[in-house]
């Protein structure tokens, strides 16, 4: 059996918390599985508990069965207290484990050696995809 999931991305600003959407299938019936909320927030300056109630009051609102909450910095001390106590269902993926995710994406290391050939899906390093030479038609 395969399982397929479809996403919808929000518009990135204004989109009221949520940025994805994730559903079981194409059809995108019934609430969605997933809600992921990313916040880009410098390392010092952790992802405060009103966030924590946000995302939470969205997964209850639309009915979904969990959240993400998805940041460059990390959650604070309070908020993951208030998740546990409350048991949202809430997970949490902080700095460390974005920037595995990100460079995971990538067939060439960050030094442009090649690494595993099994990770991820681009061919190219980011910087020859930018800069491609245009085709000669």
């Amino acid at each position: 059996m395969v399982l397929t999931r479809t996403q919808t991305l929000g518009p990135g600003t204004k989109d009221g918390g949520v940025d994805v959407r994730v559903w079981a299938n194409e059809r995108k019936e019934g609430p969605p599985l997933l809600l992921i909320q990313c916040k880009r927030h410098s390392k010092g300056d952790a992802v405060a508990v009103q966030w924590i109630k946000a995302l939470w009051a969205d997964v209850t609102a639309e009915g979904a069965k969990a959240g993400l909450i998805a940041t460059t910095s990390s959650v604070s001390k309070d908020g993951k207290k208030l998740c546990a106590a409350r048991m949202y269902p809430l997970s949490f993926a902080e700095n460390k484990q974005i920037v595995e995710w990100t460079r995971g994406m990538w067939r060439y290391s960050w030094t442009g050696k090649k690494s595993s050939p099994h990770v991820g899906q681009y061919l190219l390093q980011p910087f020859q995809i930018l800069s491609a030479p245009p085709d000669d038609k």
